[in-house]
């Protein structure tokens, strides 16, 4: 199965079931934009790009707990190419 997750799709949450490392953190006006190093269970990283609430404190090096928001993930592909 293949799914779409974008940035408006994951939400920092200190009770959330996924982690990462903070790498990047820019503010943009409206967000903060976060980019997270994530350690996969395949010993490999992906980093993702995650939109705080501009009032949320968080810095380069921090490790930030986060969800993904169901309503906001679109399947895109079933692997049997449908």
């Amino acid at each position: 199965m293949t799914v779409s997750v974008r940035a408006d799709s994951l939400e920092l949450d200190a009770e959330g079931p996924l982690h990462g490392i903070v790498t990047e953190s820019t503010y943009t006006g409206r967000s903060i934009d976060a980019v997270l190093t994530v350690e996969l269970t395949s010993g490999r990283s992906a980093e993702v790009l995650v939109h705080a609430h501009p009032e949320q404190v968080i810095e380069c090096g921090d490790e930030v707990h986060f969800r993904v928001l169901p309503e906001f993930v679109a399947v895109i592909g079933d692997g049997r190419g449908v």
